[in-house]
């Protein structure tokens, strides 16, 4: 009897003894917590909003689409060239967006752009860091309306046909917006 108590009581340490081992070995490791690095907004045929114009996008480029206010601005960046048309699907205008890594990256980018704006429309403005300029001011509206901006590392181009510059402000403004710039 003796024996069987002391197997008993061998078997009730060793059964102890092996759920802490257990416990030990299954125990639930540590969470770190990482940092989250959010992306910059890549523009989409959405977040053009040509739709706002009464347009829809047609060809959508990541090059130069070569128009004039293009001329000697350097294609350094990530760019998206958005064509727009009109509901007859003829050509209205392009929006045209560049993604630098840095704002020095943007700076040449920039000059010649904002250069080449103000020298060669027919009327042209820069304030408060955006310029507006307008070709074909004979007609109404303007035969171009061009509207450019510099945000930080994000640069800007509306290239539009045959709208008055209130509403290429507008639209700009709230395609500034839908990029969170």
């Amino acid at each position: 009897m003796k024996k069987l108590l002391l197997v008993l009581l061998l078997g009730l340490f060793l059964s102890a003894c092996a759920s802490e081992t257990i416990m030990v070995v299954t125990a639930t490791p540590e969470i770190v917590p990482t940092a989250t690095v959010t992306a910059p907004i890549v523009p989409t045929a959405d977040l053009i909003g040509a739709d706002e114009l009464g347009f829809h996008v047609g060809d959508i480029l990541r090059a130069s689409p070569g128009i004039w206010p293009l001329d000697d601005v350097p294609q350094t960046g990530a760019m998206y060239a958005y064509q727009l048309l009109d509901i007859d699907a003829e050509f209205r205008g392009w929006v045209i967006v560049w993604m630098f890594d840095n704002s020095e990256q943007a700076q040449l980018p920039w000059s010649r752009l904002s250069n080449n704006l103000l020298d060669r429309p027919e009327e042209s403005q820069l304030n408060d860091g955006r310029v507006v300029a307008k070709d074909g001011i004979d007609f109404d509206p303007p035969l171009f309306t061009d509207v450019a901006e510099l945000r930080d590392t994000t640069m800007v181009l509306l290239s539009i046909k045959f709208t008055n510059e209130t509403t290429a402000i507008l639209y700009f403004d709230g395609l500034l917006s839908r990029l969170d710039l």
